[in-house]
């Protein structure tokens, strides 16, 4: 017996064209587990590789003794001790106030002070100028 139209699929076709296979994700292979452990270890020494390349050590210059002479007011003092005008420093550069040739944070300390000071300084100094030129 012929048909012109199309032949329908009998139910066992028809249900092996709906199986799709599952992908399951707890079933483990062993090519699977070896690629996420070698990932896994090269991200790890990836990182090392990146601290250890951060934290090169370098040789640097922390502290010196000595440094320019200043007065109480952070103005500069020549060879001589006499005052150059306009110039003024605090800090790390200045010299003569370590007690017993400890200078632990010692540099710091007078950036705080001796800055404030040499701040205002240069300040009346500068006002001074201003006034003296007529400006």
């Amino acid at each position: 017996m012929a048909t012109d139209g199309p032949i329908a699929p009998s139910s066992t076709t028809w249900q092996a064209d709906l199986h799709v296979p599952m992908l399951d994700l707890l079933i483990t292979t062993p090519i699977s587990s070896l690629a996420i452990v070698l990932g896994k270890l090269l991200s790890a020494l990836s990182w090392i590789l990146l601290l250890l390349l951060a934290s090169i050590p370098v040789t640097a210059l922390v502290f010196t003794f000595g440094g320019v002479g200043i007065t109480e007011n952070g103005e500069v003092n020549d060879t001589s001790g006499n005052v150059i005008g306009g110039l003024f420093a605090a800090g790390e550069i200045t010299g003569g106030s370590f007690f017993n040739n400890y200078p632990g944070g010692s540099g710091l300390m007078k950036g705080a002070v001796f800055g404030r000071l040499a701040g205002t300084s240069a300040a009346v100094f500068a006002k001074a100028k201003r006034a003296s030129a007529g400006c």
